[in-house]
């Protein structure tokens, strides 16, 4: 059974050397990959913010651009209509082409018409000239109110002849005193801005809002057409419009599906309304996700192999402290052999000559200057030679090992028995004063 290791102040001090180099560059590594996983994540939230802002500055061009080409078409009938008395207007049949022209030019627009000032509808692009009337619009009563004529969008709609939602976008029309002879309007299609949102391939992490002034939605992607119409619930939206600001960033959890969201908003132009870009928090990171999972599997993947290392070479190192330790032990008693069979007879494990020699020399220097009585005889086996010829020499050790056993017996601390070789046992007697 192998006896446990101790181990000395040097070797405790190389063992927890190691150990600490181990922990040291498993450390090293870690605060590595954690400031590479910092700069990562602020790089990849830069990126995304970068392209929110690209995303939401395109889209904000877009409506704004459609806005105006759309006053485009209404300034040029509102100063052909404008100041023209009502018996001299344009025949129906030739003003419904001309606006049947400009509405081919306005393809975000689902229809051009003129109404009068009842709100009855006097000319329409299609042709046809429906019965309803917009005199209780809100934008019929603005424009009805506002004798300079400026470009008036409504709140979101649901229109009453094409039963879907709208924006009308629209101008007073004058008469030739000055008074109020109707409006030019054109109705833009929630419709038009959702496909153009979807046909962006945004995926499924964002989510694209078009709303007036007091947050009511016109169009979304995803669609929810249930909430258009309705002022969405946000007051970080609110407060922002109330600022009079012309964009800001924020994030909360979206009042219309509940998913938390990183918003961009944006006013359109100098129009009343705001476009707010969308985007998933669990999705802006998605790739540092990945690289985070991957770092963690490498961290824990590296600890394993430290500690394994660690294992085997303090189990290593053991077994070699042991080997060294057991080389060191048997050169030890191998050295004891030799140096006493440097002065033993190998067969009796008598001493031999030299150790007779250096025994008789320490006696006679202990009688010098004093009396003293010292002895030293031979012993001889008579007839040994006998006894090797016939029973064999094996026969004939056993013999010299037996003599000397019970020649030791008798034998003092300082008594000396010694075999020169063969059968010679020469006998020493100690120092004895007289």
């Amino acid at each position: 059974m192998n006896k446990p290791l101790r181990y000395s102040r040097i070797e405790w001090r190389r063992r927890a050397a190691i150990i600490a180099f181990a922990v040291f560059a498993f450390i090293s590594y870690i605060v590595l990959i954690s400031l590479s996983l910092y700069h990562a994540r602020e790089r990849e939230l830069e990126t995304v913010l970068t392209q929110q802002t690209s995303l939401v500055k395109v889209l904000e061009s877009q409506a704004d651009a459609t806005l105006k080409k759309i006053d485009t078409v209404l300034l040029s009938v509102q100063q052909k209509l404008t100041g023209t008395p009502a018996n001299l207007r344009p025949a129906p049949s030739v003003m419904n082409q001309i606006l049947a022209s400009h509405l081919a030019l306005i393809g975000e627009s689902q229809s051009l018409r003129v109404a009068d000032a009842q709100g009855r509808f006097i000319y329409d692009a299609s042709g046809v000239l429906h019965s309803a009337t917009i005199s209780d619009r809100k934008y019929f009563l603005r424009n009805r109110a506002d004798p300079n004529g400026e470009l008036i969008i409504s709140e979101p709609l649901f229109a009453r002849i094409t039963h879907n939602w709208v924006v009308t976008v629209s101008r007073r029309i004058n008469d030739d005193k000055g008074g109020f002879a109707g409006l030019i309007q054109a109705a833009v299609r929630a419709e038009f801005f959702e496909n153009f949102y979807e046909s962006l391939n945004l995926g499924k992490s964002y989510s694209v809002t078009l709303v007036d002034g007091k947050s009511r939605m016109l169009a979304r992607f995803p669609a929810k057409e249930d909430q258009l119409g309705k002022p969405i619930n946000s007051p970080l939206l609110r407060d922002f419009m109330a600022s009079g600001a012309n964009d800001t960033q924020y994030t909360t959890i979206s009042a219309v599906d509940k998913v938390e969201r990183s918003y961009m908003v944006r006013k359109v132009g100098p129009y009343p309304l705001y476009l707010i870009i969308g985007h998933t928090k669990s999705d802006q990171l998605s790739a540092w996700h990945q690289q985070l999972v991957w770092s963690i599997v490498g961290i824990v993947v590296l600890g394993g192999v430290l500690l394994g290392w660690i294992i085997v070479w303090l189990r290593s190192y053991d077994s070699a402290l042991a080997l060294a330790g057991r080389m060191t032990s048997a050169y030890e008693v191998t050295l004891q052999r030799m140096r006493h069979l440097a002065g033993h007879d190998p067969l009796t494990d008598l001493p031999n000559r030299a150790l007779l020699e250096e025994r008789m020399a320490a006696a006679l220097a202990d009688t010098k200057g004093r009396r003293a009585d010292l002895v030293l005889m031979f012993i001889d086996l008579d007839h040994f030679k006998d006894i090797n010829d016939t029973l064999g020499h094996g026969v004939g050790d056993k013999l010299l090992v037996k003599v000397a056993e019970r020649l030791q017996q008798g034998l003092t601390d300082q008594d000396t028995i010694s075999r020169q070789g063969g059968m010679n046992l020469p006998f020493c007697c100690g120092v004895m004063p007289t």
